[in-house]
């Protein structure tokens, strides 16, 4: 996919947009193709979750990072050092300087000061850490008017 300027004119970067259309294990060995010690820095994952069935959510949350999980061990290779387990302890430090460093933007915080001082991370917090960044992108949102009426879910369940 092609990024171009404001104007549409030149081409400022270029995105692969990669699929895949389940978990099973013939589409799994795509990633090989994909992620890789040279592509791996710049990767991001995104899941999508269908709200027209939200009790599947959790289920489907960890069937992908179980199956993202098996892809990084892919690109890690085998034990000792290699320049995937490199490339992806680069990323996995740097996921986790990220959150240690975030700041929520409303708050007042001296931002030169709160980067001085790494504090670890609290318990639940990147218990697994893929080195991937994961976006998560819920679909069919206007299905929950319909979970409301016919399912007796409520503003809570949301």
């Amino acid at each position: 996919m092609d990024v171009r300027d404001e104007d549409g004119e030149e081409i400022v970067a270029r995105v692969g947009v990669y699929q895949l259309a389940s978990d099973r294990t013939t589409d799994r060995e795509l990633l090989q193709f994909v992620l890789d010690a040279q592509t791996f820095g710049a990767a991001a994952i995104v899941v999508v979750l269908d709200w027209s069935r939200p009790w599947r959510f959790v289920k489907s949350l960890l069937r992908w990072v179980h199956v993202l999980s098996a892809a990084v061990d892919a690109v890690c290779g085998e034990s000792g050092w290699t320049p995937g387990r490199a490339a992806v302890d680069e990323c996995r430090e740097r996921l986790e300087r990220f959150l240690q460093e975030y700041t929520d933007a409303d708050a007042d915080v001296d931002v030169g000061r709160a980067a001085d001082v790494l504090l670890p991370l609290g318990a639940g917090v990147l218990e697994a850490n893929l080195g991937l960044p994961i976006v998560v992108v819920c679909t069919k949102a206007d299905t929950m008017g319909v979970l409301e009426r016919e399912r007796a879910f409520g503003e809570e369940d949301f």
